[in-house]
């Protein structure tokens, strides 16, 4: 079981979890019952978006 399953199965629901990654890039977590969103507030200046399925699908998108 992968983390965002794990995180579905126990939560289901979350808001927004703000945090710092390993890069020192600021975070923000959300999860609903469809699927789990990690937007990346890169140093460069771009948002990148990870989005997690329960199905095990995911989709990385950029913005500025």
């Amino acid at each position: 079981m992968t983390t965002y399953e794990t995180l579905f199965k126990e939560h289901g629901f979350c808001e927004g979890l703000v945090g710092i990654n390993s890069s020192g890039e600021k975070v923000i977590v959300t999860i609903d019952k469809e699927s789990a969103s990690v937007r990346t507030l890169q140093d460069n200046g771009w948002i990148r978006e990870n989005t997690y399925y329960p199905d095990g699908t995911e989709e990385e998108m950029y913005s500025k």
